[in-house]
Order: C-alpha cells, then structure tokens, then sequence
C-alpha cells in the first residue's frame, strides 16, 4: 500500500500530468517549503538585581523622602524634567549630556525644529562625529570635551585619583545646591547588571541610608534605581579595555556666558594634525602675515577651521558683533591677504594664537608683532564669541592628550 501510495505521488506530481493540474492541487501535492529561521532574540527591559533598589518600589519611595527630608535631592527636579531615554545603544554619555545641558538651562543658541532652541542628542558632535560615537561610545575625556563645547564648565576626576571621602565630598555639594550636577561613568558589572561601561547623571543621595540614586538613561534596559554609596564608588575602578584605566565621573555647570554661534570644525583627531602644523609653522614665521598666510593655506586644504553652528538663531545682536569685527585691524589685514572668508579666519586666528602653546613658540619679534591683533579679542562684543572658541581648542587640546578612544564592546551596547 505503502508503495502504491508513493508510485501515485510520483506519477501526479511528474511534469507530464502537473501541466493539466490546477494551481490549488499542485500546491497541495507540493513538498512542504521550509520555513525560514527568524533570530526572534530581543530584549523588554531587564530586572534590577538586589544590589540596585528600584526607585519607585515601596522601598525606593522611603529613600526618597528622608534624602529629601536631607536636602540632598536639590537637581533631582530639574533632571526629572528633562530624563531621556538615550537614542542608540551606544548614546549613554550623549544622553547623559543631553539631558544635563537642557536642566542647566544652556541655550544652545542654535534651532532644534521650527523656531525653538533646545538641546537634542544629534547635536552632540563637537569632538567625534556621532558615526563614531554610535559605533564606539565615548570616553571619560571625550565626554568633558563635548560638554565643554556646547556650554558647560566642567571638573574631570578619574576615580584613581579621588579618594572615597573626596567622592562623598563631590556627591554632597552636588545633591544640596542646584546648578552643578554630577554626571558618572562606572561599570555595570559591578552592581550586578548586565553589560559594561555606562554613563548617566547623579539624581541625589541619602545620607542616612547611604545610597545614590542613578537616573539611567538606558530606559529600556533599567529603571532609575538607588545603589549603595560604596558599590557606586568601587564601580568605577574596573579597567576599560580600551585604554586600560579606571573610570570616573564630571562634575558639571553652566559657563557664565552664551554657546556662541560659532565652532570649532575639527574634531580631537583633525585639531591634533592641524596643532602639529601650526606648531612647526609658528618656529619659521617671521610675521603676522607669515602666520595668516599659513593659517589661510591650511584652512583651504583641510575641514574649515572655525563654522557656524548649523541652524544657528541669528539675531541683531550677530549683526552688530559682525560689524565690529570687520572693524578690527586683524579682519582687515586678512581680508586683504586671503582667498579665505575673512570673518571666518578672523576667529581662527585669534582664538589659536591666543593658546599659550602657540604663543611660546613664537619668536620675541613676532610675539611683539602678534599681541596688538590678539588684543582686539578684549573688545566687549567679540570677546563673548572667541571666548567659546578658544575653550573648545583647550578641550580638544586636553583630549587629544589623553587619546584613549573607546571601543564598542565596553560601552553599553550589550544586551
């Protein structure tokens, strides 16, 4: 039976008779087609382990009101008002400024959509393009760098450096007076999650129960949750792979003046290529004009050395500063030197020469030539914008220094 039941099969199914079929028996009388093999893996959220205590659970609650009862949850409601959930896997430290820059109140000085001005994680890219940072993450350094340029005062300490006291010290000043928040990178590892490095700010502390409280911005993956002071500390002792030092935490403010519309175009790699040149240029010019020269070529050949901020709000204000600017000496001699847009290469020029690195290379003739130009900077309305300039280039110069880019498997791109 058996036999004649397969000797059917191969008679009906041959090509001979299939022709004659309709479609619905064909289709029947068809072997069974594999389905194909999905990779259904995914992830909604991941439970907190016992050494992380929910912050709304029971529990968290109580933490909560005797740290308020402290006084030491003063930033916590201006962070509350402005948590993120970071945009990609690898955007904690991206996140993690973000949300700090929007609570400090920094006007970014330039459009987020339609007429507003607001921070977003995409316009995060002073230091390392955001291609970069989605792929690698960033770094302790990278991330003070970025903070800097977009408006921001900041304290770097790496946790070799800081002892336990100077940590709890740090943690007080932040969670009792607004205006200074604490952002942290530590290693998941440590509290027990899942992944590695990360980044998020510092809500506030409970003196009496010894906990700080994170606000992650990996919502996905955890909640907000208080861990215990010491854990937190011991944290950020595990070695990054990449540059194999510990990590840290920033503490961080409001500058005292605005963004700027202005910016530098480099980012730590390009400014340590253009630094090196300009420092063998600066030993054989022999005059300011040698300089703009040199400076005009570069630019020329190379990512614009100072731009204007995309979308940035242009107001009466930037046309009065563009006014005095093109009344100095120095945007004069350069727009009758160069084949470069002299406004441009006017801020180039005042803000690199002002670095002190640059000026101790100069020789004392040139030096005595450099000064008058670099003393039109003192001007009331230029001094704000070159200002910002040149506190990016120190950034980029610091981080440069430490060049210790991360890499994509310790940031916390890990399920």
């Amino acid at each position: 039976m058996k036999f004649l039941g397969q000797s059917l099969r191969k008679y009906i199914t041959s090509a001979k008779v299939a022709d004659t079929m309709p479609n619905i028996v064909k289709e029947r009388m068809s072997p069974p087609t594999r389905l194909p093999v999905f990779n259904n893996k995914s992830f909604y959220k991941r439970t907190l382990p016992p050494q992380c205590l929910a912050f709304d659970s029971h529990q968290g609650k109580q933490v909560f009101l005797k740290a308020l009862q402290e006084g030491h949850m003063e930033n916590y409601f201006t962070l509350a008002q402005q948590m993120v959930t970071q945009n990609e896997p690898a955007f904690c430290g991206i996140g993690t400024l973000c949300m700090i820059l929007n609570s400090l109140k920094v006007d970014p000085g330039r459009l987020w959509k339609g007429s507003w001005r607001w921070y977003d994680q995409d316009m995060l890219d002073c230091c390392r393009s955001l291609k970069d940072i989605e792929r690698d993450g960033i770094t302790l350094e990278e991330f003070s760098c970025l903070a800097n340029c977009n408006g921001l005062q900041t304290v770097t300490k790496s946790v070799k450096d800081v002892s336990f006291e100077e940590f709890l010290k740090d943690l007080m000043i932040c969670s009792t007076q607004t205006g200074k928040i604490m952002a942290i990178s530590f290693s998941r590892k440590v509290l027990g999650q899942t992944g590695d490095g990360h980044f998020s700010p510092v809500g506030g502390y409970s003196e009496k129960d010894g906990k700080v409280l994170i606000l992650d911005v990996a919502r996905f993956k955890y909640p907000s949750y208080w861990v215990d002071l010491e854990m937190m500390y011991k944290s950020m002792f595990p070695l990054d792979a990449t540059n194999n030092q510990p990590r840290g935490y920033v503490l961080l403010e409001a500058m005292r003046h605005p963004v700027g519309v202005f910016t530098v175009g480099l980012n730590k790699y390009s400014w340590k290529n253009v630094s090196n040149h300009i420092h063998h240029e600066v030993t054989s010019a022999k005059s300011v004009q040698d300089l703009i020269n040199r400076l005009d070529s570069l630019n020329q050949s190379s990512i614009p050395l100072i731009q204007q901020r995309s979308n940035s709000s242009l107001s009466a204000e930037f046309q009065h500063f563009c006014n005095v600017l093109e009344s100095t000496d120095t945007y004069k001699l350069i727009f009758q030197n160069t084949n470069s847009d002299a406004k441009y290469l006017t801020l180039a020029f005042w803000s690199i020469f002002s670095l002190p690195t640059f000026k101790k290379h100069c020789n004392p003739a040139l030096l005595d030539q450099l000064i008058p130009y670099l003393k039109e900077i003192d001007i009331n309305e230029i001094q704000t914008q070159v200002r910002v300039l040149i506190e990016q280039l120190e950034s980029l110069t610091q981080c440069c220094k430490a060049d210790k880019p991360c890499s994509a498997s310790d940031c916390c791109k890990s399920s």
